[in-house]
């Protein structure tokens, strides 16, 4: 297309302005062109990592409940059925017969509400710095506990 023609339409009355045109229109190709491969997120889980792992072994506790006070005692974290869960045995120092049920998802813990020995729980925690921070409620039935632990090995 000729430049007068070009100025004629767009107003143009000089080479300069058209030129920076055609490159401001090439930066912006190229500008949109690398957004589009750098926002590609490749989400690829390797199968033969289990969230579980970090958590397995013998921790720990220091628990300090609103109602039952400070104490430290140790649990067992294992792995149980096939995906997410895990079993934490003397949970709230309730001895190692009774366990509390866990579901991992990287870092996170969460613990569905069940009976445990007569007393309801649920909570919820986070993995960070090879320590576990749980944050659960206990209910005997009148009172209720809230219960901040770590668990460290």
């Amino acid at each position: 297309m000729k430049p007068f023609l070009l100025s004629t339409i767009f107003g143009f009355n000089n080479r300069q302005q058209i030129k920076k045109m055609k490159t401001q229109k090439l930066f912006l190709a190229v500008f949109t062109i690398a957004l589009l491969f750098t926002s590609c997120d490749k989400n690829t889980v390797d199968p033969n990592v289990d969230d579980r792992d970090q958590y397995i072994g013998s921790w720990t506790c220091f628990e300090k409940g609103t109602f039952s006070g400070q104490s430290t005692y140790v649990v067992n974290i294992s792995k149980v059925g096939d995906l997410d869960s895990i079993s934490i045995k003397n949970f709230y120092q309730l001895s190692n017969a009774f366990s509390a049920i866990a579901l991992v998802s990287s870092n996170s813990v969460t613990i569905p509400q069940q009976t445990i020995s007569g007393i309801k729980v649920n909570g919820f925690g986070i993995f960070s710095s090879n320590k576990i921070n749980l944050t659960y409620y206990c209910i005997d039935g009148s009172d209720k506990d809230t219960v901040q632990a770590v668990l460290s090995k």
